[in-house]
C-alpha cells in the first residue's frame, strides 16, 4: 500500500513524512512511476472487460471514461473478432472509395456518448444532495457562437440544474472538484449524454466507428465486448493500493528510484531494468492470453482397491 511505499522511500533518502510538502511532493512522485508501470505494461490487474451497445443510428460504439486503451474487441452475439484499423487507413490508396463493414476506428475522444441530434439545453443532476457547493462548466458550440461556455452551480441541497444555453455540440464538461456523488447530464429528450464520476473532474468517451453502411443491420450486431486497459488511478491515502494489490509496490520503488532516486545515470538505468524484469517475471508467471488446461490429477485413495464393508467392519 501506499505507507509502506512511502515509509522505504522516506528511510532511504531521508524524506520528513510529517512535513506536508515533502510527503506531498514524494506522493506525487511516487503515483508519476506507478503511472509509467501501467502505461509501459498490460498489468493483469489493470484490465478489465465490459459490453457496449452499437448506436445503430451512428453505427459508433462509445467506451465510458474508466477506458485508458482497447486491446481488443469481438461482437458479444457471434463472438466474432474486430479490427480496429487506424482511422489514417481510410484514406490510403484503395480505401477512400469504400465502405468500411465490419472495421471498428477510433474517430475521436468526446465529453459525451452520443451526438446532440438537435439544439438544446442541458439537464445537470446529482442522486443525492451533496454537503458542499460545486459547480459544473459545460463548454461548446450554440447556434450563433462556435464556443460559449455556461456554468451551473449546486449549492448544498441542490439536486438539478438546467442550462439557458442550446448545445449543438460540446467540447468540454467539467467539475470544479470531486464529489460524493456522479454528475449525471442529459439532453432535452432525456438522453443521457454524460456521467461524470464522482472522483474525477471532468469525463472522456472513446469513440469508435463501425461503418457508414447499413450493410450491419438493425439487429445482427448489437453489442461488442472490449477488453480494455483502464483508467490509472493515482494513490493519495496511506491505505491506497495500486490496482488493488500490494504486490507491485517493490516494482513501483523501483521505477522510483530510476526517475527520482539516482544522481548516478548508470545506478539509475540498473534500478529501471529492476522495475522492467520484476513486471516481466510477474507477466510471465500470469501467462496472459496463453490458452491452457489446469491439470486435476486424481487423488491417490482414489485408485486404492475396492472392498466391500460389513456390519462389523471390512469383509474379507
Amino acid at each position: 500500500m501506499l505507507k509502506d511505499i512511502l515509509i522505504d522511500l522516506a528511510a532511504l533518502y531521508g524524506i520528513d513524512l510529517s512535513n506536508t510538502n515533502e510527503r506531498n511532493l514524494l506522493v506525487i512522485r511516487v503515483n508519476h512511476a506507478a503511472r509509467e508501470l501501467h502505461d509501459k505494461r498490460d498489468i493483469p490487474e489493470a484490465l478489465s472487460e465490459l459490453v457496449a451497445d452499437i448506436d445503430q443510428y451512428s453505427q459508433q460504439v462509445a467506451l465510458p471514461n474508466y477506458v485508458y486503451s482497447v486491446r481488443a474487441m469481438r461482437y458479444y452475439d457471434s463472438r466474432e473478432k474486430i479490427d480496429i484499423e487506424n482511422i489514417k487507413n481510410r484514406y490510403h490508396d484503395g480505401y477512400g472509395g469504400d465502405c468500411w463493414p465490419l472495421k471498428f476506428r477510433q474517430t475521436k475522444d468526446s465529453p459525451i456518448c452520443r451526438e446532440i441530434a438537435n439544439l438544446s439545453t442541458l439537464v445537470v443532476t446529482i442522486p443525492l444532495e451533496e454537503e458542499e457547493e460545486f459547480s459544473v462548466t459545460i463548454s461548446g458550440q450554440t447556434e450563433h457562437s462556435t464556443r460559449d461556455s455556461e456554468t451551473l452551480v449546486f449549492s448544498a441541497g441542490d439536486t438539478e440544474k438546467e442550462t439557458t444555453l442550446n448545445f449543438k455540440d460540446i467540447e468540454s464538461i467539467v467539475k470544479s472538484k470531486a464529489t460524493k456523488y456522479d454528475v449525471t447530464i442529459t439532453d432535452a429528450d432525456d438522453n443521457v449524454v454524460a456521467i461524470i464520476p464522482n472522483v474525477k473532474n471532468d469525463v472522456s468517451y472513446k469513440i469508435f466507428q463501425l461503418t457508414e453502411s447499413d450493410i450491419t443491420g438493425g439487429s445482427t450486431y448489437g453489442a461488442v465486448e472490449v477488453l480494455y486497459l483502464t483508467q490509472f488511478m493515482p494513490a493519495q491515502e496511506d491505505s491506497d493500493t495500486f490496482w488493488g494489490t500490494d504486490k507491485y509496490d517493490r516494482t513501483i520503488i523501483f521505477k522510483y528510484r530510476e526517475l527520482y532516486g539516482e544522481d548516478d545515470l548508470n545506478l539509475s538505468v540498473a534500478y529501471g531494468g529492476k522495475a522492467d524484469k520484476d513486471l516481466l517475471e510477474m507477466h510471465q508467471a500470469d501467462k496472459p492470453g496463453k490458452r491452457e488446461r489446469i491439470n486435476f490429477k486424481p487423488q491417490p485413495y482414489f485408485d486404492l482397491p475396492y472392498v466391500r464393508t460389513g456390519e462389523l467392519g471390512i469383509e474379507q
